[in-house]
């Protein structure tokens, strides 16, 4: 890399309770999330909220130790999710490949304005999928907080990839 001028882009692209960055050398893609903490005075209606929910962190190195742990187990079991590259506890941040595809929210959407039956039928084998896989995830005694139809892509290929897991 040394005699190679490499052009970077880097673009926020979202996160309300995190720092979300696609970081873009022209070959290669990779996600930058940075784990915010919660425990300031604007997190505290989230965090009565969660009380009472399932394992849910304040902490950004909490939140940031459970994507880990979760994604890891979760691709050791077979399931596709987006693979870690690099994490840095002492920053709460966390490097991963950047998964291409669509949301299952704009399949949804698709489903609800077309009018090509054809389309329809593979939308809904598609949502029957990510319920399969979801129960699947479920029955190896994960419970994922925040499966909303955001956090699961499909490719072009139609591979499901479940993401976000903290």
């Amino acid at each position: 890399l040394k005699d190679q001028n490499l052009d970077i882009e880097i673009e926020p692209i979202g996160g309300m309770l995190n720092d979300v960055y696609l970081i873009n050398t022209g070959k290669t893609k990779v996600l930058a999330k940075r784990f915010k903490d919660w425990s300031g005075f604007k997190w505290f209606p989230l965090t009565l909220w969660s009380f009472g929910a399932r394992s849910f962190a304040v902490s950004g190195q909490a939140r940031l130790a459970k994507e880990y742990a979760i994604n890891e187990f979760l691709r050791n079991e077979g399931f596709n999710v987006p693979k870690i590259l690099q994490v840095s506890n002492p920053e709460r941040l966390v490097f991963m490949e950047f998964i291409e595809g669509q949301s299952l929210s704009e399949f949804v959407k698709i489903y609800s304005t077309t009018n090509d039956e054809t389309t329809a039928t593979d939308i809904l084998l598609t949502i029957r999928r990510v319920g399969e896989i979801l129960a699947k995830v479920h029955g190896h005694n994960v419970a994922l907080g925040d499966t909303k139809p955001d956090n699961v892509l499909i490719q072009s290929d139609s591979t499901i990839y479940l993401i976000d897991f903290e």
